[in-house]
């Protein structure tokens, strides 16, 4: 029996053997397969876009030597690195976050993607869209409606993955990587800057550190994973990154105190956040990444959605309104859209106004340019205030729906407003005044301002009238704002992109400064050429690679 029981135990005691060196060999194939998988995808490029809201044309370029982290991404720990400057990029105009943002990664324009501003009224649905909400999803939601793809969408159908931090746009995002900020991050920057710079204006620094700090450890109040989070289950980091440093706006909405009392320029307070904010929050990223190993196969594109001018006079927001209240049912509480003749939204550089047709009393049908529209515009350079704020003006065309004795087949007219003041303003001189769109870039050289705003609208969401300001000049409550955005000039909507990193520097013949004007929407068919994923040709956006004819292997 005891011999018995032995043998049984000595066969039982074979069989384990046995089955653990099953599972030790199949354990260390699988464990080689895994391995192989890691390191395939650990080889391949990862894409870090950092988005630097508001940053003006050419601000970090000329400081760059003086920011040691983002030098060091784009130059090299020895400076013999390869990078791509672009100081030329143009926004869409105007120059509003929301629909700049959202061509940046669509790249097409707003006319097709359907986000025209960060609030408009449609003459369709009678109803002014707003983006702002707590759930930060309405940019996400229009584009579902509208069945348009994000550079995250073309990411994720070609089998890699996607993270994004502090931006608004996330589809084609998973929802546990797509870090939102929370309402404890607004609350705690509101009272930080209450208590240290005695204003109810978010801290902007604050806020832009934590988004460092949600990017790179994710956020639990919202129980998203970071980079770190990603790491500890891939062994690697997802295949394009965003993190979007928005408060940078903030910061040049609303600089420090003392800075504005000693008058800064406005270049001079963006340097100086780059210096002190954004070069950290750079170099705390590039740590993680180089204790992680994974810094060598990474590329950066430092990018901007739109620039930012300093305020040199703040104009009255009601100032339009009640100048067209003397002969229009304007806005007003308790009066409803459908009873309302004029619409005007909340301004900036320009200034949107939506004009119903009074004869049959329907917003969707266009206004007569003589009984509607040579009114409204005689009211505006009436007045004295207006007339000396004004630059240009820009008029709406409804091409084959309109028949009064004009050609119509653009989507706006100049109005040459300083020859039409000099005649009897009768109704042939107001359609004399209505000269081709064109005509802003012969006043504006070098800029492709026809181009953007013919693409910029749809029928029912384009105002019938645009104001557009002199520099400097802008509809902004005097409450503490010294810069704003939202013009056609320079300063506002041409940014420069800077791309580099040794993920690129590898593959990178050269250096270049592509002295050529680009746009924002080129920045998505740029990324789907680092990644190697296909994207449609027939984007508004167009590849920098092969537009360019740089040589990249």
């Amino acid at each position: 029996m005891l011999i018995d029981h032995l043998l049984k135990r000595n066969v039982f005691f074979q069989l384990s053997v046995c089955l653990v060196c099953l599972i030790l060999v199949v354990g260390a194939d699988c464990a080689s397969g895994l391995s192989s998988e890691i390191a395939e995808s650990n080889a391949s490029i990862k894409v870090l876009i950092i988005e630097l809201d508001s940053l003006r044309k050419d601000c970090l370029y000329e400081i760059l030597d003086e920011l040691p982290h983002i030098r060091e991404v784009i130059k090299g720990k020895d400076n013999n690195a390869h990078f791509i400057y672009l100081p030329t990029v143009q926004t869409i105009i105007p120059s509003a976050s929301a629909p700049a943002n959202t061509s940046i990664y669509t790249g097409v324009y707003p006319r097709t993607h359907g986000v025209f501003s960060t609030t408009w009224f449609d003459r369709h649905q009678i109803k002014i869209h707003e983006l702002i909400s707590y759930s930060q999803d309405r940019i996400n939601k229009i584009l579902e409606e509208r069945e348009i793809k994000t550079i995250f969408d073309y990411v994720k159908d070609a089998g890699k993955t996607n993270l994004v931090s502090m931006l608004f746009i996330s589809k084609g995002v998973e929802p546990k990587r797509w870090l939102r900020s929370t309402i404890c991050l607004w609350a705690n920057s509101f009272w930080i800057n209450f208590f240290k710079d005695c204003r109810t204006i978010p801290d902007a620094i604050h806020i832009d550190k934590r988004g460092t700090r949600g990017f790179l450890k994710g956020h639990i109040y919202s129980l998203s994973d970071g980079v770190e989070g990603y790491y500890r289950k891939h062994h690697t980091i997802p295949d394009l990154m965003v993190i979007h440093y928005f408060a940078f706006d903030i910061f040049s909405h609303y600089p420090h105190r003392y800075q504005v009392k000693e008058q800064w320029s406005m270049e001079k307070i963006q340097k100086y956040y780059l210096k002190n904010v954004i070069d950290p929050q750079v170099g705390r990223i590039v740590k993680w990444l180089k204790e992680k190993q994974l810094f060598e196969q990474c590329v950066f594109l430092f990018i901007a959605d739109h620039g930012m001018t300093q305020i040199t006079k703040h104009l009255d927001d009601d100032l339009v309104k009640d100048a067209l209240g003397k002969e229009f049912k304007t806005q007003r509480f308790g009066r409803r859209l459908k009873k309302t003749e004029v619409i005007c939204m909340a301004g900036a550089g320009t200034k949107a106004i939506y004009i119903k047709k009074r004869e049959s009393k329907k917003w969707d049908s266009p206004p007569s340019l003589r009984r509607d529209i040579k009114p409204a515009v005689d009211l505006l350079l009436n007045n004295n205030e207006i007339k000396g704020a004004l630059e240009a003006v820009l008029i709406s065309q409804f091409p084959d729906e309109r028949k009064e004795g004009i050609p119509e087949t653009d989507a706006f007219w100049y109005f040459d407003g300083n020859n039409y003041l000099h005649t009897t303003q009768e109704e042939g001189d107001f359609l004399s005044a209505l000269k081709p769109i064109s005509h802003l870039d012969t006043l504006y050289q070098g800029s492709d301002l026809s181009t953007c705003f013919h693409k910029h609208y749809s029928r029912d969401s384009a105002p019938d009238i645009i104001l557009i300001n002199k520099p400097g000049l802008f509809y902004a409550p005097n409450k503490g704002k010294y810069g704003h955005h939202g013009s056609i000039y320079a300063t506002d909507c041409m940014v420069s992109f800077l791309i580099g990193g040794p993920g690129l520097h590898q593959k990178l013949a050269q250096s270049y400064v592509i002295e050529e004007k680009a746009t924002v929407l080129d920045l998505l068919p740029t990324v789907g050429r680092l990644l190697n994923i296909n994207v449609p040709s027939t984007l508004d956006g167009k590849d920098i690679i092969s537009t360019f004819n740089l040589v990249y292997e």
